[in-house]
C-alpha cells in the first residue's frame, strides 16, 4: 500500500504541475504531435516507395552492363555483347535501347524505350498517363517527336499505360526498335546498355567480377543494387 500511495502522489503532483501551466503544455503537446506526424509520414512514404521498387524490380534482369567513358554512361556496341555471352554462367545477353527525350513545347523530359520486337509495330507508340496528359493525346491520336536531323516524325498512339503503373510509366514512351534508331540516329550495332541472365543466382557476384576483369570500361549493376 505504501508503494501504491507513493505512485499516486507522483501522479497527483504531475497532473497538478501540468494543469498549472495547461496552455503552455497544450502547445507543447500540439508541437510534438505535429513533429511525430511529419516524421512518421516521411518514414511510411519511404517504406512504400521501397516496397513498390521491390515489386517493380522482381522482373528486372540479373545484371545490367553499362559502358563508361570519362566516368559517364556511354553507348555500348554489339562487340561487348559477344564477349559477355562467352562468360561461363551467363545464359542470355540482350541489348536495350532507351533514351531521354526533351519536349520543348511542354518543357518535359520523356523516357523513350524500344519495345520487344515481337510486341512493337513501326509507326505506333504506347505512352504513359503523364505523356498523354501533357500532349493531350489518347488512343488513336497522332503524336510527333523531333528526330536527330531536325524533322518531326508522327506516331499513332495504340495504348495508354494504366494509372496503376503511373509510378514508373508516367513519362514513358514505348516505340519499336527501328523507329527508335531512326529517331536518334543510332546504327544497328549500338545499344544503350546490355542485360544479362545468370543460370545460377548464387553466381551473380562471380559473373559481375568476371565482367569487370574482361571489360574494364564497363560497369555491371546487379539487381540487388
Amino acid at each position: 500500500m505504501r508503494w501504491i500511495d507513493r505512485q499516486r502522489n507522483i501522479v497527483d503532483f504531475s497532473l497538478s504541475s501540468l494543469l498549472r501551466r495547461w496552455k503552455k503544455n497544450l502547445a507543447l503537446l500540439c508541437v510534438y504531435t505535429f513533429v511525430v506526424f511529419i516524421v512518421a509520414s516521411v518514414v511510411f512514404f519511404a517504406e512504400a516507395l521501397k516496397r513498390e521498387a521491390t515489386i517493380v524490380l522482381e522482373a528486372a534482369p540479373d545484371v545490367v552492363v553499362q559502358r563508361l567513358l570519362a566516368g559517364r554512361h556511354d553507348l555500348i556496341s554489339s562487340a561487348h555483347m559477344e564477349k559477355l555471352s562467352r562468360i561461363t554462367g551467363v545464359s542470355e545477353v540482350k541489348g536495350r535501347l532507351w533514351a531521354y527525350y526533351f519536349e520543348p513545347s511542354v518543357g518535359a523530359n520523356y523516357t523513350m524505350v524500344a519495345a520487344e520486337e515481337s510486341s512493337a509495330r513501326p509507326g505506333a507508340v504506347a505512352i504513359g498517363a503523364g505523356v498523354s496528359t501533357t500532349q493531350g493525346a489518347g488512343e488513336g491520336d497522332l503524336i510527333s517527336f523531333r528526330a536527330h536531323h531536325g524533322t518531326y516524325a508522327s506516331f499513332e498512339v495504340t495504348r495508354v499505360f494504366p494509372a496503376s503503373s503511373e509510378l514508373v510509366a508516367a513519362d514513358l514512351v514505348e516505340i519499336s526498335a527501328a523507329d527508335f534508331r531512326s529517331l536518334f540516329g543510332l546504327p544497328g550495332n549500338i545499344y544503350t546498355d546490355l542485360t544479362l541472365r545468370v543460370r545460377n543466382p548464387k553466381e551473380t557476384y562471380v559473373v559481375a567480377d568476371k565482367i569487370r576483369r574482361l571489360l574494364p570500361d564497363t560497369r555491371p549493376i546487379l539487381r540487388a543494387e
